[in-house]
């Protein structure tokens, strides 16, 4: 609805339309504030619904499969990889970094929610080569949080250590 129609110049040199840009109804729009004498610009993109339902692209199961078990290796290495073999793929360099993300993610992904899952993980770690000791943390309304130490880390890099500190509280 937001798209004018093109003034055509009557000489077929100077005209330099495009075919049209299709549109839909998905209430989107671009706010741009500007604030004079400043160096920046805000700008918010409003998209409440996707224009066209996108499929993904098939990635056959045995490519899944080598991702998968190579998801330690860089995704571009991946994909490289993959392009020996499948020099013309018919799936994308996205559909194969998801694969990858998904298996990084079950390394430490225990729980949809991230408190119990920093929890087990943290269970999990008590047995590793550098212990694990809980911090007690007071219950404050509307907060919750998760505090550990690593005592043994603590005694052998501690002299060299001025500050550490793990910050996940920011949400984007």
């Amino acid at each position: 609805k937001r798209q004018h129609k093109p003034a055509k110049s009557e000489l077929l040199n100077l005209q330099r339309d495009k075919g049209q840009m299709d549109s839909f109804n998905c209430n989107g729009w671009l706010f741009m504030t500007i604030f004079e004498g400043e160096s920046f610009a805000q700008v918010q993109l409003k998209h409440t619904h996707d224009h066209v339902i996108y499929s993904e692209m098939h990635v056959p199961p045995e490519v899944q499969e080598y991702v998968e078990n190579n998801f330690k290796m860089s995704t571009t290495t991946i994909w490289n990889e993959l392009l020996k073999k499948y020099p013309n793929p018919g799936f994308k360099h996205r559909s194969i970094y998801n694969i990858a993300a998904n298996a990084r993610r079950k390394q430490w992904y225990r729980d949809p929610d991230e408190l119990k899952s920093a929890k087990i993980l943290l269970e999990e770690s008590k047995t590793s080569k550098y212990s694990i000791a809980d911090v007690d943390l007071p219950e404050v309304d509307g907060f919750s949080g998760l505090a550990f130490s690593l005592p043994n880390v603590m005694l052998k890099f501690g002299c060299c250590v001025r500050e550490v500190s793990l910050d996940s509280a920011c949400k984007f």
